[in-house]
């Protein structure tokens, strides 16, 4: 595995479930700011994310995404 983590499978893009994944955190973080900085595994899986997305091209290193 390139990216270096286990995504779902399915057959999915594993760049659109990057995407949804870091999407869905930054929701839940926004709307629910105290559950999420308690939340230490949701975290760390939003910075493996994070290096995933990066590593694949599709973050750049300030975290904005690519088209």
């Amino acid at each position: 595995n390139p990216t270096g983590l286990v995504l779902p499978g399915g057959g999915s893009d594993p760049t659109g479930t990057i995407k949804d994944q870091l999407a869905a955190i930054s929701k839940f973080r926004r709307e629910k700011r105290g559950e999420y900085n308690k939340d230490e595994k949701m975290q760390a899986r939003e910075r493996e994310l994070i290096t995933a997305a990066q590593r694949m091209g599709i973050m750049d290193a300030n975290g904005t995404m690519k088209a």
